[in-house]
């Protein structure tokens, strides 16, 4: 893969089971790939809405095992595992707040110019169930993007 990458990430919340109808929130934005010590990262920035500015984020992939790592208005280190539990602090401009994720079921495909990896997961908040959720990512060589991301 090269060094320049296309990244589309969609998610979705359920309060109850998973719903295959539901509207998945998409982003679809630039990034950088490389691979260090047989961990794959891929850094992007998500843009947030008034003055706070892009959040600065990392995914790190490593033998089945995903880690979300945001930084910038708001702070989170979520690790996704499958049958595991992992909790993490979620920091915010008004306080933090304790994020557990149970991942349920996790798929990676890594191929010569794309990833990708699909997680499905409960969200605990302060240890109160919150939603089963989903994840989508699917990473490409900018090139190979700009094709299978076209509208």
């Amino acid at each position: 893969m090269t060094k320049e990458v296309l990244i589309s990430l969609k998610g979705v919340q359920f309060d109850g089971p998973v719903d295959e109808n539901s509207e998945p929130l998409e982003i679809i934005t630039n990034g950088e790939y490389y691979l260090k010590n047989d961990t794959h990262y891929i850094r992007y920035k998500e843009p947030q809405d008034g003055d706070a500015g892009a959040t600065k984020c990392m995914l790190k992939i490593k033998n089945h095992e995903l880690e979300l790592i945001k930084r910038g208005a708001s702070n989170v280190n979520m690790v996704f595992i499958k049958d595991k539990k992992n909790m993490s602090s979620y920091g915010t401009p008004f306080g933090s707040i304790v994020i557990g994720v149970e991942t349920n079921r996790m798929s990676l495909l890594l191929e010569a110019d794309r990833m990708q990896v699909k997680v499905d997961y409960r969200m605990d908040v302060n240890y109160e169930f919150l939603a089963n959720c989903s994840i989508s990512i699917d990473v490409c060589s900018k090139e190979k993007g700009s094709v299978l991301f076209r509208s």
